[in-house]
């Protein structure tokens, strides 16, 4: 399947699974005015606590992130061995402009932003991009005059509505404006 349509996919799961969490939510509370009145504060601060949580589902978080930038085709290679040769996980400098900008394959799977580990000398997806951000990344790397070495600063939107809503263990960042680091 198409990067762009697990992406849709992925959100219009997300979205289901919001409304079916409101919808209980409203149900609970419904349930909850008609009911006699608790005995036990845990039961009321348990409710305020799944309020909470909601609350936070739906939250977004605008940033700005500088990083490798690489595509989602070479990520997924075993290894994480891109097809330039680039060991994306522990060298990303190393990947190609030529790779992500003129290899169909690679242009049409999507891009993401990387992050050092936070748990070993390795390299992990801070962000992989939204439809709008991949056709940015187009943009930005068809006009660039790099080899490798190709690093960027993304700033956009990211989605905190649950696990749903990731790829690649990475929020999607709907990305507002993309520049390419000197």
């Amino acid at each position: 399947m198409p990067l762009m349509h697990k992406h849709v996919a992925i959100l219009v799961v997300s979205i289901c699974c919001a409304l079916i969490t409101s919808t209980l939510a409203t149900a609970v509370e419904d349930e909850d005015k008609h009911a006699a009145p608790a005995d036990d504060d845990d039961d009321d601060k348990l409710m305020k606590m799944n309020d909470d949580k909601l609350m936070m589902m739906n939250t977004t978080t605008t940033i700005c992130h500088t990083g490798f930038l690489i595509d989602m085709f070479c990520w997924d290679m075993p290894g994480h061995i891109a097809i330039d040769g680039a060991p994306l996980e522990t060298e990303p400098e190393k990947h190609t402009v030529h790779c992500m900008r003129d290899i169909p394959v690679c242009r049409q799977n999507g891009f993401a932003i990387l992050k050092p580990s936070t748990t070993n000398s390795t390299y992990e997806i801070a962000y992989s991009f939204d439809s709008a951000g991949n056709e940015q990344t187009l943009e930005l790397v068809d006009t660039s005059k790099k080899v490798d070495n190709y690093t960027v600063t993304v700033c956009g939107t990211a989605f905190d509505m649950g696990a749903a809503v990731f790829f690649d263990d990475a929020p999607i960042l709907n990305i507002t404006n993309m520049t390419e680091v000197s």
